[in-house]
């Protein structure tokens, strides 16, 4: 086996050097972005049978027996992912779409090893055993932690890791929902800015090649219509307009929620133990009572397009007793109104899912609660079709939420085949959008990016300025001196520094101010002075000082705020180098430079 395994390794080695000679980057990124789309078509697949199997092992038990348990089992599914992350990483796991931003814009697409198969565990039995959590925000960062696999293993640089990074995310949301051009169209929206052309390519490989895989392993009719869909009539649209609005401010009430409860769970953090138990047993309870809180909820989704969402509801201990009319309206207000609670609760309490599902799953019961009232309590002159408001109500929450309108619209047209209502989904998704935004600027994503250090590239000159690291372009010349020493010690300095500013530290290595040499120049040439003269009487302090973690960004803000044109480097207040604006721009004419001749 160990032989085998060399060989391997050797013909792999001859292929590089081969291929340095006969092959460009850009072409084996189109050849790597055909083994990336299977690889996460695989992964994709083993992630949806697995948590399809789970889910029916359950299925199968006797009814009522299952239905008494309905809330024990997303408190065993989080309880097992919380032990295997605890034993497994020590508590230190990354998840989220945001840490996919993470991984592309400050680590450029070199992700650590854990993200290519942990999500596809955690994930699969979060949801399979009910939590009210998605599967595409795991999938995602699986399978962009595979493209910065795939683009070390050919020796391939850090843009092309970029752009393999992303073409495994493509992948990732196309093999899950099966919806190749929603999975590409992600990738540009939200992803990545100003891609350019050449590249899009790859990443609609890699999104074919993954949805091809998981359609061939696994059944992919999610949201299909089995009665046909209704005709648009413009007659309807005032109501969509209206249903536009309300999604924007659906999307905005899931944003507020997320971050009202995550605001409440930092001030209760000293009882971290037992918040966890409140948090497992409310979302148990919360599910117990309103069972299309239980799982993904696609299941819910599919019975209010095929119309059988009453037996659904009937199907719960209470659904006997369900009287119709503002009953059931207010029942699904209900369920609409704790879906974002539910869904905090699954990932703040150690779950690992997205927000994509819980997004579609607002859309759909906003729009369907819009046209049963419509329908059956205020009895309207306008039949509103049912199964026409669900799907576009699903595209304007999922747009608003995300602040991907195209997305929104492909994806939902590609799940439902309803490409019949690209105009009316154009419409909405703009609406919800610009509602949304009136309440919560930001999108989620761009949020939680941010604290972690993370950006969402607004342009081609912020992402190229990002991508320089501080400790790329750090100078470590500067000659420290002591701050308990004497003038003696810095003329000693001076005469081995080839620079003219000297960085003051004290004993423990923390800076304390700057002394450059025009403020000496007089005193340096009188030795009778050296020994009385104290580097504490001639330091001062720096114009500013930059943080190892700040963004490049940030750091230029310095510069330009202040004039000037080198500043210290601190790492918790320890000194560490020097920042020369010179530099760094210089380093940045190198990159634009570079992308130019490579990506036009």
């Amino acid at each position: 086996m160990r032989k085998w395994r060399l060989r391997v390794r050797w013909l792999f080695r001859r292929f590089l050097q081969w291929r340095l000679q006969h092959i460009s980057d850009r072409q084996l990124v189109i050849g790597v972005s055909v083994l990336l789309g299977l690889g996460v078509g695989l992964v994709a697949s083993f992630l949806l049978f697995t948590t399809r199997w789970i889910s029916s092992l359950l299925a199968e038990a006797p009814f009522g027996w299952m239905s008494s348990l309905y809330f024990i089992f997303p408190i065993i599914g989080i309880l097992l992912v919380r032990t295997y992350v605890r034993l497994w990483f020590h508590g230190k796991f990354q998840k989220g779409m945001a840490y996919v931003l993470y991984g592309i814009s400050k680590r450029k697409g070199d992700f650590e090893g854990y993200h290519r198969y942990a999500h596809v565990l955690t994930s699969a039995v979060t949801v399979g055993l009910g939590g009210s959590a998605g599967l595409e925000a795991p999938t995602v960062l699986t399978g962009a932690s595979w493209g910065g696999f795939f683009a070390r293993l050919f020796h391939l640089d850090s843009a092309y890791r970029v752009i393999l990074a992303a073409c495994g995310a493509a992948a990732g949301i196309a093999a899950v929902f099966g919806t190749p051009i929603g999975g590409v169209v992600f990738a540009l929206e939200v992803l990545m800015a100003n891609v350019h052309a050449n590249f899009i390519v790859p990443l609609l490989i890699s999104a074919t090649a993954s949805t091809l895989i998981s359609k061939i392993l696994v059944e992919h009719e999610l949201l299909t219509p089995r009665g046909g869909l209704p005709l648009f009539d413009y007659v309807h649209l005032p109501f969509l307009v209206i249903l536009g609005i309300f999604c924007g401010m659906v999307a905005a009430y899931f944003m507020w929620m997320s971050k009202k409860m995550t605001q409440w769970e930092l001030r209760k953090k000293q009882y971290k133990d037992r918040l966890f138990l409140e948090e497992i047993f409310l979302l148990g309870a919360l599910i117990l009572f309103l069972p299309p809180l239980y799982g993904e909820g696609f299941e819910w989704l599919d019975a209010m397009i095929n119309r059988h969402e009453m037996e659904y509801l009937q199907r719960s201990w209470w659904g006997q007793w369900l009287p119709p009319g503002w009953g059931i309206a207010l029942l699904v207000f209900l369920v609409l109104l704790l879906k974002p609670l539910a869904t905090w609760l699954t990932i703040a309490s150690g779950g690992n899912g997205g927000a994509f599902a819980p997004t579609l799953f607002l859309g759909g019961t906003t729009g369907y609660l819009m046209a049963y009232l419509a329908n059956h309590v205020l009895h309207f002159p306008v039949e509103l079709p049912v199964v026409m408001f669900t799907l576009i109500g699903m595209a304007a929450s999922m747009a608003a939420y995300f602040h991907a309108p195209l997305t929104a619209i492909f994806m939902i047209a590609e799940l439902s085949g309803g490409y019949r209502y690209f105009v009316p989904l154009m419409l909405i998704t703009a609406i919800a959008y610009a509602t949304k935004v009136i309440f919560q600027p930001e999108s989620p994503i761009q949020s939680e990016a941010q604290k972690i250090g993370a950006y969402l590239p607004a342009d081609k000159d912020k992402a190229i300025l990002n991508s320089i690291a501080i400790r790329q372009v750090l100078e470590r010349d500067c000659v420290p001196v002591p701050y308990e020493g004497t003038l003696r010690e810095l003329v000693d300095a001076i005469t081995r520094s080839r620079r003219n500013i000297f960085p003051v530290v004290d004993k423990e290595g923390y800076l304390k101010g700057l002394i450059l040499l025009d403020d000496v120049r007089g005193i340096i040439f009188k030795p009778e002075i050296y020994d009385k003269v104290l580097i504490a009487d001639l330091v001062h302090a720096p114009p500013a000082v930059v943080d190892i973690r700040e963004s490049m960004e940030e750091v230029m803000d310095k510069f330009d705020i202040t004039g000037a044109w080198n500043l210290p480097v601190t790492e918790a207040g320890k000194y560490r180098g020097f920042l020369s604006k010179s530099n760094i721009l210089s380093v940045y004419r190198k990159k634009l430079r570079w992308q130019i001749q490579h990506f036009g």
